[in-house]
């Protein structure tokens, strides 16, 4: 399970930080493997003193545009192993200039080599990924640097508070969203099985004419969301296919449509619902207990990823 990767734009900051952190831990090693005990978060303050030899704090933190105390903290690191020392400008003793120690000359040459090989290694898995990649990290950074991200948030928090989710029955004209909604979802995780097939390629048939319902979650003519209700007995019923669009999770669409289905559950005269899934799909399992599921153990199941059930009488 992947938990970060599934929460998707909602988790970025924290995957972008364990991406860094797992880099960091790569490099950390191969300093390490080189016989020099050099942390990578040190090098731009580093780099910066092998530029200008004596910089103070207030111009490092304008030049490397970070927060002045995350300069401090740095800088004690630094000092602290050696790397460079720091005195006091003037007769100001609060403010203080940097500069690199013998050991730091030292070990530049060997440094630069590093370098050089990690700038070229970088440049290759970039431009094999994305060649504009650096392009579009600039524009993040400048979104956060001038505050734009607030002002998106508050205009998208606006937007979703006067957004309408409406739920609505089946209709042959929705056939393709039941498909490729639940499609998406399925081979991200899993793999489609004979089941599946089943049931999206003939919801009309293989859903509704025996009984059951789907509904969908639409917002203006777009359809976000969906989820079936089948029938397998006189009163038991089975919540299946419930799917969200990945760029509308987070609003709440799989709760309405849940709680949609219940109601009706209920008005057919269910007095038993009950749904199977898989252990891994922790956002998934998490809406399933605040609807009111109730975990029971597995027994026997259509579906090869099932390794969860969960159920509700009425």
């Amino acid at each position: 399970m992947d938990l970060i990767s599934e929460l998707g734009p909602l988790a970025l900051g924290s995957r972008l930080r364990r991406l860094s952190d797992r880099m960091m831990k790569e490099v950390t090693e191969i300093y390490q493997q080189s016989g020099i005990d050099f942390q990578p978060k040190w090098f731009p303050l580093f780099y910066l003193l092998t530029q200008e030899q004596r910089k103070g704090i207030t111009e490092i933190a304008d030049a490397l545009q970070i927060s002045h105390p995350a300069v401090i903290q740095l800088a004690r690191e630094m000092e602290k192993e050696g790397w460079l020392v720091s005195e006091k400008a003037g007769n100001d003793a609060r403010k203080r200039i940097l500069q690199l120690t013998p050991k730091s000359v030292a070990a530049l040459p060997k440094l630069k080599e590093l370098w050089q090989c990690f700038r070229h290694t970088n440049a290759e898995i970039i431009n094999e990924i994305d060649p504009h990649f650096f392009s579009m990290l600039g524009n993040m950074e400048a979104t956060f640097t001038q505050s734009v991200y607030r002002e998106q948030f508050y205009l998208t928090q606006h937007k979703l508070q006067h957004m309408k989710v409406e739920i609505i029955d089946f209709e042959p004209q929705y056939r393709a969203d039941f498909k490729q909604l639940n499609i998406a979802w399925i081979v991200d995780h899993f793999a489609i099985e004979p089941h599946d097939l089943e049931q999206l390629e003939h919801p009309e048939s293989d859903i509704i004419a025996n009984g059951g319902r789907i509904f969908f979650a639409k917002i203006a003519e777009e359809i976000v969301g969906t989820v079936a209700l089948v029938k397998v007995a006189e009163s038991s019923y089975e919540m299946a296919k419930m799917a969200v669009k990945p760029t509308h999770k987070g609003l709440g669409i799989g709760e309405k449509l849940g709680r949609h289905l219940i109601t009706i559950a209920q008005e057919l005269g269910a007095t038993y619902l009950f749904l199977e899934s898989n252990q891994k799909l922790i956002p998934a399992l998490n809406l399933y207990k605040k609807l009111g599921f109730v975990e029971v153990t597995m027994g026997q199941t259509s579906y090869a990823r099932a390794n969860f059930k969960a159920e509700i009488y009425f």
